[in-house]
């Protein structure tokens, strides 16, 4: 009878670890999704600066400033700066309209080569 215990501990501690697993594997399915999981509210800002900036290439404008908020696309070269704030875990961002497109968006400082002129905050 014992023999017979130990295996139905077995049975559902296997059965706990294989639901565990899948639950896993269907989260990181989901979150790598990303369009569907990110912040699709739009954060606007002040037009109140005249400076320009020089993103990277690849660099993503997003819907507001922190890496939770959906990307618009990926943009390069030169972005007219309106203004600057800080995401919630203290980045810096700016809301600047790229040149050659004219998307709006927000872009994080680390993928900004250089800027230029007078950049107020937000």
């Amino acid at each position: 009878m014992k023999s017979l215990r130990i295996s139905k501990v077995f049975a559902v501690g296997s059965a706990m670890i294989v639901m565990a697993a899948g639950t896993t594997a269907v989260a990181a399915g989901t979150a790598a999704a990303g369009s569907s999981a990110c912040n699709n509210t739009v954060v606007g800002g002040p037009n109140n600066s005249n400076g320009f900036l020089q993103a990277k290439a690849g660099s993503p404008y997003r819907k507001g400033p922190g890496a939770s908020y959906c990307a618009y696309s990926n943009r390069e070269g030169t972005g007219a700066i309106w203004c600057t704030k800080r995401s919630a875990d203290g980045n810096p961002w700016y809301l600047a309209r790229d040149t050659s497109s004219g998307v709006v968006g927000w872009i994080w400082a680390g993928n900004v080569t250089s800027t230029t002129g007078t950049i107020n905050n937000c």
